[in-house]
């Protein structure tokens, strides 16, 4: 994976439809030179994770594959920096599993490191705070995302207030 500041010029970039997978993830259409190349504008948390994750999936597949994260500015001036971020269970659709499954990823990803050696560096904490809300929100074990199993096998849940911070 390579990380560089914008530069003048063109790149190449190939159309084509690729065919689903079976988990509904698209397959990728390789140019001719049978080389995957990706480019990813930005490299806060987001730019990041997405590189990241596409290198994970696309690496054991392919034979070439070639991520470049573009960005005016690198740690630790961008705004993930600054602004840190928390993650925490939230109230979601469960009409959509997909959103469940990423959220799910997410949660267990950050949980698995919260009390590893790397957790500081990584800027992880475990920090207690209260969402605060104009209107009554119902909450049930449907609307709030691992409700159950966060109050029953961690006990950390929204009712006590539990919040991933991850700077």
């Amino acid at each position: 994976m390579t990380l560089s500041k914008p530069s003048v010029g063109g790149g190449d970039g190939g159309d084509g439809d690729g065919d689903d997978g079976e988990d509904g993830t698209p397959r990728p259409v390789l140019p001719a030179g049978g080389t995957m190349r990706v480019v990813v504008i930005g490299a806060g948390v987001i730019g990041l994770s997405t590189a990241l994750c596409i290198h994970d999936r696309y690496q054991p597949v392919l034979q070439s594959l070639d991520v470049r994260v573009y960005a005016d500015r690198f740690t630790p001036l961008t705004n993930t920096d600054v602004a840190a971020g928390l993650w925490q269970p939230y109230l979601s659709n469960p009409s959509n599993p997909q959103e469940t499954h990423w959220n799910q990823q997410t949660f267990d990803y950050l949980l698995s490191h919260l009390h590893s050696p790397n957790a500081a560096d990584m800027g992880l904490a475990l920090i207690s705070g209260y969402n605060l809300f104009h209107e009554a929100v119902p909450v049930s074990d449907e609307s709030l995302m691992w409700g159950r199993t966060l109050i029953t096998d961690q006990g950390w849940g929204p009712e006590s207030g539990g919040v991933l911070a991850a700077s």
